[in-house]
């Protein structure tokens, strides 16, 4: 399995992921890691509570009882019947209990690509989520932005959104361009912790935007892909994305995304937030970067130079 990435990142995006807040990196990642990543994902799908985090031998991992609760709900058969009858299915955190995903967070390219992009000087692992939508599959992923429900602050969190089936227009991830500038702290309006605190939300804080209401708006650019395995979307936290249904007649639509932390990222807890493994609200220290094993550095810029270096 290779360790680098199959070519270099280009400084042309590296302009467009700073001016739109989103790139797809085309033939990045080599068909072994998207045939062993898609294996395993297929695996963890066929059978989720075989890899639910409340199966881990690490108790200290579930210590925040709000996870805990979380995880229960995720992983209820009863609801795992419900998720599979709608046609779409979300799983999380299986580099804590799965080698292929530890493999993939450790021994990939990913890290590198990301520090490219973000111009990072370093990057650590942040959390890992299986997006499933079946054929026919009507299902949206509503408008939002990322950084609203993770307890952080900071740009350097990019998602790393890699397809292990062929991406059209209609089942595309779609982007608002530029939104990742907007410096507001929205409030999520979706989320086991979120609709918990729905009657908590305060004035100051608005609820994500649905640009599907501004579809006409001349000054709204919306961005979509299509892509082959092997492409990636590399996704800055506060940019506004959606996902309509999976229209195809027979294909899954199955994607990997991973999240990474840079060197200018802080915890910045909130009661709305996700919430981590390993860690409580009185842990993640506001202001103090994420460290320890729970946040593994994956990459280091050779000599420490300033980032940006890429390919011509």
């Amino acid at each position: 399995m290779n360790r680098r990435p199959l070519r270099a990142v280009t400084k042309e995006e590296i302009a467009t992921y700073d001016r739109d807040g989103a790139v797809c990196l085309r033939s990045i990642l080599s068909q072994d890691w998207i045939e062993r990543m898609r294996n395993a994902c297929e695996r963890v799908l066929a059978a989720p509570q075989d890899y639910s985090l409340l199966k881990t031998d690490r108790p200290e991992l579930l210590g925040d009882e709000r996870l805990r609760k979380e995880l229960t709900n995720i992983y209820n058969p009863d609801r795992l019947a419900q998720r599979r009858k709608s046609g779409f299915l979300s799983l999380k955190f299986m580099w804590l209990v799965d080698d292929d995903f530890r493999a993939y967070v450790h021994e990939s390219p990913v890290a590198e690509i990301v520090g490219e992009v973000i111009g990072a000087n370093e990057v650590r692992f942040f959390w890992d989520q299986i997006f499933a939508k079946e054929p026919k599959c009507r299902e949206e992923t509503m408008w939002h932005n990322d950084m609203a429900a993770w307890p952080l602050d900071g740009d350097m969190i990019p998602s790393f959104w890699v397809p292990f089936t062929p991406i059209t227009d209609e089942n595309s991830l779609e982007v608002v361009a530029g939104t990742h500038k907007d410096r507001t702290v929205y409030w999520p309006i979706a989320g086991a912790n979120a609709r918990a605190l729905a009657a908590d939300h305060p004035p100051n804080r608005p609820p994500w935007i649905n640009y599907n209401e501004r579809r006409g708006d001349p000054n709204v650019r919306f961005l979509k892909w299509s892509m082959q395995p092997g492409d990636a979307l590399v996704l800055h936290p506060r940019s506004y994305h959606y996902s309509a249904g999976n229209y195809h007649d027979t294909q899954t639509r199955i994607a990997l995304t991973t999240r990474w932390v840079g060197e200018d990222i802080v915890w910045d807890w909130r009661p709305e937030c996700l919430s981590i493994p390993g860690m409580t609200p009185e842990t993640m220290v506001r202001g103090t970067p994420p460290r320890g094993d729970l946040f593994p550095l994956c990459w280091t810029r050779p000599s420490r130079a300033p980032g940006r270096v890429a390919a011509e």
